[in-house]
């Protein structure tokens, strides 16, 4: 009796170090994950993990801003920031940032985007890219391959009913169609707007901003009281050694 007893309490004992080893060897797993450990290269945007070497054509629009040319949108609610590629557009828009001033988002609609009209009729020639629509993507509106100076960003922080179908269709790149599905954005724009700018900061004003009320659907959703830009400002990166 005694000895069947002793051998239940050591299968138990087992069981228990078996569990300990178990949950020990979870935890390192764990810790290597988060600390990086030999996985590829990770980047956290609105707690989304992103594996960059699945994504390196998209890897800057959530990477590091040091180096980048960044602008700020100044509007009553708050600051815009945001970072540019080296597109023409983004050199356009950089040509263009002084005369934003007094401009305000006249269209807005809170899960797609806010948008600013046309400053003149002059137009350019849209660039194929590999920049995304996605949740907080700014860009000039482009319409039969000629790209117009009427700015806009994109608010839709989840992928609408139309835009999931969109993304599931054959002709959608699947690895594109998931980093949609992890950061939001309207997939069925792209070729609509020439992207060359992603919103690093600010998100919160640009919310403000989308979820202004309006006048209903008249072809867009017109703002009652458009929110007006006071000013934008682009900022270069400081020189290598300079100091603050």
């Amino acid at each position: 009796m005694k000895s069947r007893n002793g051998m239940k309490k050591l299968g138990v004992f087992a069981v228990i170090v078996m569990i300990l080893v178990c949950a020990a060897a979870l935890a390192v797993a764990v810790m290597s994950f988060l600390g990086g450990g030999e996985s590829p290269v990770r980047d956290i945007l609105g707690g989304v993990l992103i594996e960059k070497e699945q994504n390196p054509k998209l890897t800057w629009q959530t990477g590091e801003t040091e180096g980048d040319i960044t602008a700020v949108i100044r509007t009553d609610l708050g600051e815009i920031l945001f970072k540019l590629d080296g597109s023409k557009a983004a050199e356009r828009f950089i040509e263009s940032a002084g005369d934003f001033g007094g401009a305000a988002f006249e269209t807005v609609a809170e899960n797609l985007f806010i948008q600013v009209p046309a400053l003149t009729k002059s137009a350019g020639e849209y660039e194929e890219n590999e920049l995304g629509c996605f949740y907080g993507a700014v860009g000039f509106v482009s319409e039969d391959g000629k790209v117009s100076d009427s700015l806009v960003i994109i608010t839709a922080k989840e992928l609408t009913g139309i835009s999931k179908a969109y993304i599931s269709g054959e002709n959608f790149d699947l690895e594109r169609g998931e980093f949609y599905e992890s950061f939001g954005g309207v997939p069925e724009y792209e070729g609509k707007i020439q992207v060359f700018g992603q919103v690093i900061d600010g998100f919160g004003v640009l919310e403000k901003v989308a979820a202004a009320e309006t006048l209903g659907y008249t072809g867009g959703y017109a703002a009652e009281n458009p929110v007006e830009i006071i000013s934008i400002v682009v900022r270069y990166p400081k020189p290598e050694g300079q100091l603050e």
